[in-house]
């Protein structure tokens, strides 16, 4: 998920400490001399095949240049040269002249260049050429990468008295691309019956080529019958750090108007400031998703904007959520993502998830339910949903990724009822009440027995399966 212009500024940056450190601590090296000749960047990792990119060969701390060349040898299996073009050393033609020579049956570039008699030596650093390059053969994952070295060989760089000038050179890498692989998504619950208030386990695995992926992002949306959204969450395949297009550089809990504040009353309004940097090279739309979640794991519901984002650019939003009465009171997570569009239109996770804490008082307090991180290539979450009046039936549950340019999609429903529904027509009524008196006393192995009637899931029917009922009774 790096980009090439995200590559290209950590690489300059690391290009240039390299060679700071390389003149500090190689003095035993380089005692007659500080120029060198360089590949640039020094290591570059293609993202898929056919992608063309741009490699250069540049000259630092150069004094008195009249003419240069070199050869520069590459991996005709992995690279194709598709063009050439000088740097910027030299003025162009015809005050300077240029011979190259593009071989990509050896995978040899040759380049000769001189100044016209009469122009002033070069000096100082730059660029002696430049070449597009194409990547034209991919490693299945997760095998090794394939790699050459970007050779710099009979280099000779020359002064005015057409003496040759000392100078170090350092040689170029490049990685072949990963074929995109066959992507293989679990989508998987504990249970697919749940009543509200009852916690439900969701994960999965995330295999490409069937291999287990340790460095995936999934993102995952749950919507009521009625498709609006109580869950967006980004659940990563292992606790690896993953460079993403997006950052979310601020998760806040605050007052409407931004002012930090990390206490709410159960119906109030909770407001999130989200602040987001784009570090990709593209302009891009992206939606902004907050889910607060109290202590019991219960998700308070959602809210998301869809906006648009300049490259390196920093954009601030604002969004709410209302803590309805039946929050529970205690320490609230809240956590906020940005992904291509909303999962359940196939969007997929742009940044890793940021989330912040507060609290909610004003009712019952609960304690959460905590889990161990599941293994590499695994994610995990667990949930509840508090009890709406008109919100039993078939929650959808969607989860996507992308990896390595492959794209997966799963979606599953499980059923939310009442505890007490017994025959799961959205309320409790007096019908459910006979259900559970004919199944009254019974174990599984009993003719009356009648799983739906086993509220509490201990495997008979009794006082405490009638006491759950009634607390529920006349809900819808």
């Amino acid at each position: 998920m790096i980009n090439m212009n995200v590559k290209s500024r950590i690489l300059t940056l690391t290009m240039h400490l390299f060679l700071l450190s390389f003149l500090a601590t190689s003095t035993d090296v380089v005692s007659s001399t500080t120029t060198i000749i360089y590949v640039y960047p020094d290591v570059y990792t293609a993202e898929y095949v056919g992608e063309s990119f741009k490699i250069q060969v540049k000259v630092y701390d150069v004094v008195n240049l009249t003419a240069y060349q070199f050869k520069l040898k590459f991996n005709t299996t992995l690279l194709t040269c598709l063009n050439t073009c000088i740097g910027d050393v030299f003025p162009p033609p015809p005050r300077s002249t240029y011979i190259i020579n593009i071989d990509n049956v050896q995978g040899i570039i040759s380049v000769q260049a001189f100044l016209q008699a009469g122009e002033n030596p070069a000096k100082g650093s730059g660029s002696l050429l430049s070449v597009i390059f194409n990547a034209t053969k991919g490693t299945p994952y997760p095998q090794p990468r394939e790699s050459c070295t970007l050779e710099i060989f009979d280099d000779y760089l020359y002064e005015s008295s057409s003496q040759p000038i000392p100078h170090q050179t350092i040689n170029g890498v490049y990685n072949s691309p990963y074929i995109p692989p066959e992507l293989s998504l679990a989508l998987n619950t504990d249970r697919e019956n749940i009543y509200f208030d009852e916690k439900i386990v969701i994960n999965g695995t995330l295999r490409g080529n069937s291999y287990l992926i340790p460095d995936g992002l999934i993102a995952l949306e749950v919507d009521t019958p009625k498709g609006n959204p109580v869950v967006f969450r980004s659940l990563p395949t292992s606790p690896i750090p993953i460079v993403c297009p997006i950052t979310i550089i601020e998760l806040t809990p605050c007052d409407l108007d931004g002012t930090p504040k990390y206490n709410f009353q159960v119906g109030s309004i909770a407001y999130f400031k989200v602040s987001i940097k784009n570090n990709s090279p593209n302009d891009l739309n992206i939606t902004v998703t907050i889910n607060p979640y109290d202590s019991s794991n219960a998700t308070l519901g959602t809210a998301f904007f869809t906006t648009f984002i300049r490259t390196g650019e920093t954009l601030t939003i604002m969004l709410s959520v209302p803590i309805e009465k039946t929050s529970m009171s205690g320490n609230a997570t809240v956590y906020a993502n940005t992904f291509t569009g909303l999962p359940k239109n196939g969007g997929t996770p742009l940044s890793m998830e940021k989330s912040a804490t507060f609290t909610i008082s004003g009712s019952i307090q609960s304690t959460p339910t905590y889990m161990s991180p599941p293994p590499q290539g695994c994610y995990l979450t667990i949930i509840n949903v508090h009890y709406k009046p008109h919100s039993s039936g078939n929650y959808t549950i969607y989860a996507t990724t992308r990896y390595m340019g492959a794209y997966a999609m799963q979606r599953k429903q499980i059923k939310i009822v009442i505890a007490g529904d017994l025959n799961e027509d959205g309320c409790v009524t007096l019908v459910d009440l006979i259900i559970l008196a004919k199944a009254y006393g019974s174990k599984p192995e009993d003719l009356t027995w009648n799983p739906n009637a086993d509220l509490n899931r201990d495997r008979k029917i009794s006082l405490v399966d009638l006491v759950i009922l009634a607390k529920n009774y006349g809900k819808k």
